[in-house]
């Protein structure tokens, strides 16, 4: 077991510096932790990928096949993740890749409204045009709205 964890967090540790040959070293070895989760978040590779806007790692991992909707310890996804970075191009990715905008974190957030709370505005757009909008609360709609009304279309 203890080998495993070790596996998965070289895995997850790659996928967040954006160390593509180690990563692709791991995870060929090793591919059956694809979706295993770090210790102390409860983070997999996507998650960590997609935070730091590594989109390369990212398609890696879709590729082969890892599981776009996992959450960590606080309920954060990879689309979550990406979006409160502002990493347009891994939102658009992952949404292609069938992320699920509905999730919320623990304490009741969606992927737009973390992109909202992070102004990151493009993010947010790309969110909006899949629909996201219509699964956030009301207050996460007065602050979208306050914020970016001055928007052009």
């Amino acid at each position: 077991m203890a080998a495993r964890q070790e596996q998965i967090d070289l895995l997850v540790d790659a996928a967040q510096e954006g160390d593509i040959d180690a990563f692709t070293h791991v995870l060929l070895a090793n591919e059956e932790v694809i979706d295993g989760k770090d210790e102390e978040r409860g983070a997999t590779a996507l998650m960590a990928a997609a935070h730091n806007g590594h989109i390369d790692i990212v398609q890696l991992l879709l590729e082969h096949n890892a599981v776009v909707d996992l959450q960590t310890n606080d309920g954060y996804t990879a689309l979550m993740a990406a979006a409160q970075e502002g990493h347009i191009a891994v939102v658009q990715l992952l949404l292609e890749h069938h992320a699920d905008i509905a999730p919320k974190t623990t304490d009741g957030r969606t992927a737009l409204m973390v992109a909202v709370k992070n102004d990151k505005l493009g993010a947010a757009r790309v969110l909006m045009e899949h629909k996201a909008l219509l699964l956030s609360d009301d207050a996460a709609l007065a602050e979208y709205s306050t914020k970016y009304s001055e928007y052009p279309p």
